[in-house]
């Protein structure tokens, strides 16, 4: 192999045959197997880049010494990312029509609603955020689908409720959806409530650089890290009235 190259280049591989984890789940995992097992790739981005690295590359490209070499060196295994995946995907089949009406306006659902859906609590609203390029056809997509909008002035974001379904929170930003990811200008309270989904990407709304699986492991140990310097007491509560760990 060519050492010039660096990252994950060997091997990608989606498992549906692993074993179950603790809560009865099918475990799923994203495998790559480099030299450099200090180097890491955004997360979110990470099966799209082990498809190219594997089409360009081939995994007839690395000899079976090469391979077991490099699985022992330098593994780099996100575990359970597709399952976490799964769980949101199955959590929003239950509110399908609110997300297709968001997923089509190119936002992202984020906070507490993804962090739930991964750690099997149930939420009651979603936050959300929307492109100024597109958030004026979401607000009339949600009114034309039976919505209630209201203004919340503390926050600054306008409200959507509709009975029997989801409250809808939106915060819009300025980020242009087709050119680069949409981040949220609120400060970041908790770690764990700041993954985002747009229906393709999976993704830390405060900094997408930062790996998705640091969060979610915290999730999946009911802990949390205190990113804000300031954080406002009733969200403090919140996150402990949810049964986390602040570390």
């Amino acid at each position: 192999m060519d050492t010039r190259i660096l990252g994950w280049l060997l091997k990608y591989k989606v498992s549906r045959s692993l074993p179950i984890d603790e809560h009865g789940n099918p475990v799923y995992a994203l495998e790559f197997y480099g030299f450099e097992s200090d180097v890491e790739t955004p997360s979110m981005y990470a099966p799209e880049f082990a498809n190219h690295m594997k089409s360009s590359l081939g995994e007839d490209s690395f000899s079976p010494f090469e391979k077991e070499k490099w699985r022992d060196t330098g593994i780099y295994i996100i575990r359970s990312f597709m399952n976490h995946l799964e769980k949101i995907r199955s959590r929003i089949s239950e509110h399908q029509k609110v997300f297709d009406i968001l997923f089509k306006r190119k936002g992202v659902v984020y906070g507490g609603f993804i962090r739930d859906a991964i750690s099997g609590d149930v939420s009651d609203d979603i936050d959300v955020l929307v492109s100024d390029l597109y958030v004026q056809d979401f607000y009339f997509d949600l009114l034309a689908d039976g919505y209630t909008e209201s203004y919340d002035a503390k926050n600054g974001t306008f409200n959507f409720t509709k009975e029997g379904e989801l409250r809808v929170e939106v915060s819009e930003c300025e980020e242009d959806p087709d050119k680069e990811p949409l981040l949220s200008t609120a400060p970041a309270d908790f770690d764990v409530n700041l993954l985002g989904y747009n229906g393709s990407l999976f993704y830390n709304v405060s900094n997408p650089d930062y790996p998705v699986h640091l969060i979610t492991k915290n999730i999946d140990a009911m802990e949390t890290i205190h990113i804000s310097p300031t954080v406002y007491e009733e969200r403090k509560e919140k996150v402990l009235k949810r049964g986390y760990k602040i570390k």
